[in-house]
Parts: C-alpha cells; sequence; structure tokens
C-alpha cells in the first residue's frame, strides 16, 4: 500500500504521507525524476528533475 506511513499512529508527526507518492508519480508521468537526500536530525532535501522542451511558436 504506497500511502501507508509507518508507526503512524504513536507518531507527533501530521498528515497522511501522500505529498512524496504524489509528487513522485506527478513528476514522473512528466517524464522527470524525484530524487531525496536525508540527514538524520537535519532534514530531507527533494530535487525535482524535469526534461528540457523547446518551445514551438
Amino acid at each position: 500500500m504506497p500511502f501507508e506511513r509507518l508507526h503512524a499512529s504513536g507518531s507527533d508527526v501530521q498528515g497522511t504521507g501522500l505529498g512524496v507518492s504524489v509528487s513522485r508519480r506527478f513528476v514522473e508521468a512528466m517524464e522527470g525524476r524525484l530524487d531525496v537526500t536525508s540527514e538524520v536530525g537535519r532534514g530531507s532535501t527533494f530535487t525535482v528533475l524535469l526534461p528540457h522542451v523547446d518551445r514551438i511558436a
């Protein structure tokens, strides 16, 4: 189940945990990539990479 937060019942953290999963699917639908790096006690950094598209006027 992609939207189930582990140990959510014993956590003070609010939210459903849907944000990253929905964001990843949205970015992948645009042929991009969502990367994450985390450091305990400091937090996480999320990077979205999307392909470059030349505009046709």
